[in-house]
């Protein structure tokens, strides 16, 4: 039986990915007849139980965060950050892999360097179009490197890096049901363009206090679905009720917000005709994936400018519309909206070229790469 383990930061973007890929796994695994042993050891927070419904026995280390800015909190996982290099050498002795898969974060270098320590062989995989400093790091010691974005290849040895794209899970690429059903399911009209706002798993204050205040002026010609993080549903419910409180009741289930879409994010993608998100990577293959059009606003203080650089090298294939943080106006946003859902032909054309840069065999490629190392091949 092959042991794989994978290891990754203990965010959305890190954890999915994981997933995507013990999909493929699980598919090489039934045609090869090869028993395989799913393993996470890392951080995981809330998405454990997203990694043991997918078959993966979860192990935990201290997690811990590199910050770029003086904060107190900054001692403090200091001492997790060395805590998780003990623990991880501990548990890497008995787990003993016969490969690693690491989707980056903090709290993975500490279990990739013990992997190289044991010899275990280590393949890394880096969604941004600017390699976070972990896996620029981890780059050191990987047998094979994956990366999402063309631009990320200036950050690691070439002769060990592939262009695979973002491992997304499979769900994103099936052919979407009748649009209206999905629209029913989500509790929204079928005749008024569905618009699918999203932050992240923890939500994007600045989005949202924008949409909250343009709202009213979206509500006139479309209905609003709205992603607002776990932290934020409260203030949020407070804002909708202001929100629909002025409308005609024919309008008031047009506005619905929602603290994370963990089980209706596929549906809502593939109901949506267009979607307003920050430019992480997940978020960017994932609608690419369902073949969205989309208007991307950039974390502005994302590390090393890394959703600029993956929102512009996606916006080269015209895909999506690119809105600064500092640009986010009323007007601008609605005028750009009204562009694209009053424009069938706009539509379609940004709907082939995301379509396009979506690379549906991600997941299947690293999963093949991940078994030839362990295999040794």
């Amino acid at each position: 039986m092959l042991k794989i383990l994978f290891t990754g930061g203990g965010s959305g973007g890190h954890i999915f990915p994981l997933v995507a890929v013990s999909e493929e796994l699980a598919c090489c695994e039934h045609n090869s007849g090869s028993k395989l042993s799913l393993h996470y050891l890392g951080a995981s927070g809330k998405f454990s139980v997203v990694l043991e419904n997918n078959g993966i026995l979860v192990h935990s280390v201290a997690g811990g965060k590199f910050r770029n800015y003086f904060s107190i909190l900054n001692y403090l996982d200091f001492l997790k950050i060395f805590f998780s290099f003990i623990q991880s050498f501990f548990k890497m002795y008995f787990l003993m892999p016969d490969v690693l898969f690491s989707k980056g974060g903090t709290s993975a270098l500490p279990v990739v360097i013990a992997a190289r320590f044991y010899r275990v062989p280590v393949i890394i995989h880096d969604s941004d179009a600017i390699p976070g400093r972990t896996n620029r790091i981890s780059g050191i010691f990987a047998s094979r490197i994956a990366i999402s974005f063309k631009n990320a290849y200036k950050f690691f040895a070439k002769e060990k890096t592939a262009f695979t794209g973002n491992p997304i899970r499979a769900e994103f690429f099936k052919p979407a049901e009748d649009k209206n059903v999905l629209l029913q399911e989500l509790g929204f009209k079928k005749d008024i363009p569905l618009i699918l706002v999203l932050g992240s798993s923890q939500g994007a204050a600045r989005v949202n206090d924008f949409i909250f205040s343009v709202a009213p002026m979206l509500l006139e010609k479309f209905q609003v679905l709205h992603q607002v993080g776990m932290k934020n549903i409260q203030s949020a419910e407070i804002e909708q009720g202001s929100i629909i409180q002025g409308l005609a009741d024919d309008k008031k289930e047009l506005y619905k917000v929602s603290p994370f879409l963990e089980d209706d994010y596929a549906t809502a993608i593939k109901a949506a005709d267009l979607v307003i998100s920050r430019a992480s990577s997940g978020a960017i293959f994932e609608i690419a994936a369902a073949g969205k059009p989309s208007i991307l606003i950039p974390l502005p203080l994302s590390a090393q400018d890394h959703q600029r650089e993956n929102a512009y090298e996606y916006a080269s294939t015209g895909a999506t519309l690119i809105i600064d943080e500092e640009n986010l106006l009323p007007n601008i946003l609605f005028e750009q909206i009204v562009k694209i859902l009053d424009a069938p032909e706009t539509q379609e054309a940004m709907s082939r070229a995301a379509r396009s840069f979506a690379r549906p065999d991600a997941a299947k490629i690293i999963a093949e790469e991940i078994l030839r190392l362990a295999l040794r091949k």
